[in-house]
């Protein structure tokens, strides 16, 4: 499970694949890395990409809260 940011930029090939993955400019995705969050509307789009070669990502890294837990 990536739970970082850095880990889900990393994963997905570096700054420019993922800028190019999600439409966006390599200073966007290093936005990302500042903020320490992904714009939440790539969150489907990243993690289908992730999903393809095996990985899955927290929603926290997209500003989403964890659901309780029974």
């Amino acid at each position: 499970m990536l739970t970082t940011v850095d880990e889900v930029i990393e994963a997905l090939g570096g700054t420019a694949a993922a800028a190019s993955l999600a439409g966006v400019s390599a200073p966007a995705v290093s936005n990302w890395r500042e903020r320490g969050k992904i714009a939440s509307d790539k969150f489907l789009l990243i993690r289908e990409a992730l999903a393809a070669s095996g990985r899955e990502v927290d929603g926290s890294v997209f500003g989403f809260k964890a659901e309780a837990r029974a």
